[in-house]
C-alpha cells in the first residue's frame, strides 16, 4: 500500500498539482497526499534499514539547519519553510520504505518518464502554437536580441534549467527499463523516451543542461570504450550540441557567465558574514538581485557551512555506494553446498538457512506442494526431502531479494543486473550534480528521489550477496567535512582566476 501512495505522491508532484487537481489545487491537497503516504510507508518501514544509511541522519541535520537558519532572522517563517522543504526531503524515505524490488523501481521510473514526456508535449505544443502565455513556456532574448521559447514545468520545475536537470537525471534512469533480448520493449520504453528527453532538453535551451549531458555521455562511455575515448566523445557531443543551437543563441563562454561570477562573489561574502547557519533558507535573492547559479554557493550562503556539510553528508554516500556496487563482486561461498544453492543463503542474517533448526520442518512443509528445486539434506538428516517446490517460503525469499523467482535461477545474472543498476543510478547522479554546479537548486525533489533509488539498489545488492555496505556515518561525516572546505575553496579559486581575465 505504501508503494501505491508513493506513486500517487510522485505523480502529483511531477505532473504538478495544477495539472492533476485543477481548481482543487488551491486547497493544497498534495499535503494530505503526503501525510497519507507517510502513514502508509511507516507501516512497511521496519526492516528497511533506514538508520544504517548516513543519508537518514543528514536529512535530520538538514531539517534542523533549515530551522536554525531562520531562527535569528525570521522565526515566524520557520513553519512555512519547513512545509516547503519537507515534501521534497520525504521522498527519500517514501522510496526507501516502500520500494523493495527492481520491478517497483521500474514502475516508479515509468511514472517519472510519463511526467517528463507530458511536460515536453505541453511545452512543445505551446511553442508550435506561439502560445507565449502558456505556463509551460518562457520567452527570452538571446545574445542577438531575438526572442525564443524555452519550455519549463510547473511548481518546483518552473524554470527551464530545473526542468533540464530533471531530464538529464531521468535519461540514465530510463535504462532501468532495459531488458536483454526484448527489442520491442527496449524501443518503446527506453530508446524512444530517451530520444524524447534529449529533445526536451534541447527545448529548454539550458546551457547547464548541455554540460550535464556531456558528463552523462562520458560516464556511460567510460565502461565501454575507456575514460580517455569517452572524454573525447563527450567533447564531440558538446560540440554537436553547440552546433545544433542547443543554447538558444546564447554564448557559453566565460564572459557569458560574468553576472554569475558576480553572484558567486556575493555568495562568498554572505558565507563570510554568516558562516555557521547562513542568511536563511531560500533568502539568497534578498541580498543579491539574482541567485548564484551554483548549488554549493547557495547552500553555504543560505544554510551556512553546517548546512553545506549536511547536504554533502546526504549526497556523497549515495554516490560512493553506487561506485562500490558497480565494481563489487560476490563473496566466495564458505561451503560448497551453499555455493551450489545460493537461495539457501539468508540475506537478512547472512548465514546458511540449512543451519537453522527449522530447515527440516520447512522442507517437509514444502514437500506437500510437490517436487521442483533440488536441495541437499542438512548434515545428519539423510532422510530429509530431496526436492523442494517453489513454495511460499521461496517466493517470499525472492521478493525480499528484489527479483522474480524466474530471475533468481541464475544468481550470476542477478548480481550483474544489480551492478548495471548501480551504473545507471551513478550516471544519473553525475548528470544531476554536473548541472548543480551551474544551477542553484539544492533542495529540489529530484535529488532526494535519486538518493532514495540508490538506497534501494544498495539493499538489493546486499540481498544478492554482493560485498557492499553503506558508508559508515563517521567516515561519511569526515569526508563531508573535508569536501565542505574543498568545494568552497574551489569556488574561491575559480573567482580569483576569473578576476585575472576580466572582460
Amino acid at each position: 500500500m505504501g508503494f501505491v501512495f508513493t506513486l500517487v505522491f510522485v505523480f502529483v508532484a511531477y505532473y504538478s498539482p495544477q495539472a492533476v487537481l485543477g481548481d482543487y489545487a488551491q486547497y493544497h491537497i498534495e499535503f494530505a497526499i503526503a501525510a497519507i503516504t507517510l502513514i502508509a510507508c511507516l507501516i512497511s518501514a521496519p526492516g528497511s534499514g533506514a538508520f544504517k544509511f548516513p543519508q537518514t541522519y543528514a536529512l535530520c541535520g538538514l531539517v534542523l539547519t533549515v530551522a536554525l537558519s531562520l531562527l535569528f532572522v525570521w522565526p515566524g517563517a520557520i513553519p512555512s519553510n519547513l512545509m516547503d522543504f519537507m515534501p521534497s526531503a520525504m521522498i527519500f524515505f517514501f522510496i526507501l520504505w516502500s520500494c523493495k524490488t527492481k520491478r517497483q523501481l521500474q514502475v516508479l521510473v515509468l511514472v517519472l518518464l510519463s511526467a517528463a514526456l507530458f511536460t515536453i508535449y505541453k511545452g512543445y505544443s505551446a511553442q508550435l502554437n506561439l502560445d507565449y502565455k502558456s505556463l509551460y513556456v518562457l520567452m527570452m532574448r538571446n545574445d542577438d536580441g531575438d526572442w525564443f521559447f524555452r519550455i519549463r514545468g510547473l511548481t518546483f520545475q518552473n524554470d527551464p534549467n530545473d526542468l533540464a536537470q530533471f531530464f538529464v537525471a531521468m535519461l540514465p534512469l530510463s535504462f532501468l527499463l532495459w531488458k536483454k533480448g526484448s527489442p520491442v520493449r527496449n524501443v518503446l520504453f527506453v530508446y524512444l523516451p530517451s530520444a524524447g528527453l534529449i529533445f526536451g532538453m534541447f527545448l529548454t535551451h539550458s546551457r547547464g543542461g548541455m554540460v550535464a549531458l556531456m558528463v552523462v555521455a562520458v560516464m556511460v562511455g567510460r565502461k565501454k570504450i575507456g575514460v580517455l575515448p569517452s572524454l573525447i566523445g563527450g567533447l564531440v557531443v558538446f560540440g554537436g550540441l553547440m552546433a545544433s543551437g542547443f543554447s538558444g543563441g546564447r554564448d557559453v563562454g566565460a564572459n557569458a557567465g560574468e553576472d554569475r561570477m558576480a553572484a558567486w562573489s556575493a555568495g562568498l561574502g554572505l558565507i563570510k558574514g554568516h558562516p555557521l547557519f547562513g542568511v536563511g533558507f531560500k533568502r539568497f535573492t534578498d541580498f543579491y538581485e539574482i541567485t548564484a547559479h551554483n548549488t554549493i554557493v547557495v547552500t553555504a550562503a543560505e544554510l551556512g557551512l553546517i548546512g553545506l556539510f549536511f547536504w554533502l553528508l546526504f549526497t556523497l554516500p549515495s554516490v560512493r555506494d553506487m561506485i562500490q556496487i558497480a565494481s563489487a563482486s560476490a563473496p566466495e561461498a564458505k561451503e560448497e553446498a551453499d555455493e551450489e544453492h545460493p537461495l539457501l543463503l539468508s540475506p537478512r542474517w547472512k548465514k546458511p538457512l540449512r543451519s537453522s533448526p527449522t530447515f527440516a520442518f520447512t522442507n517437509r512443509l514444502a514437500t506437500a506442494y510437490g517436487s521442483g528445486l533440488p536441495l541437499q539434506a542438512p548434515s545428519g538428516h539423510a532422510s530429509a526431502p530431496a526436492t523442494l517446490h517453489r513454495s511460499p517460503v521461496i517466493r517470499h525469499q525472492s521478493h525480499f531479494s528484489g527479483f522474480d523467482v524466474g530471475d533468481r535461477r541464475d544468481p550470476g545474472k542477478t548480481q550483474a543486473d544489480v551492478r548495471r543498476m548501480a551504473n545507471v543510478v551513478l550516471a544519473s547522479f553525475s548528470g544531476f550534480l554536473a548541472a548543480s554546479w551551474f544551477l542553484s537548486r539544492p533542495y529540489t525533489m529530484t535529488l532526494f528521489l535519486i538518493a532514495g533509488i540508490s538506497a534501494v539498489v544498495v539493499r538489493i545488492a546486499q540481498t544478492e550477496g554482493l560485498e557492499v555496505q553503506p558508508l559508515a556515518l563517521s567516515r561519511a561525516a569526515k569526508l563531508s567535512a573535508i569536501a565542505t572546505i574543498l568545494l568552497v575553496a574551489v569556488v574561491y579559486v575559480v573567482l580569483r582566476i576569473s578576476h585575472l581575465f576580466p572582460k
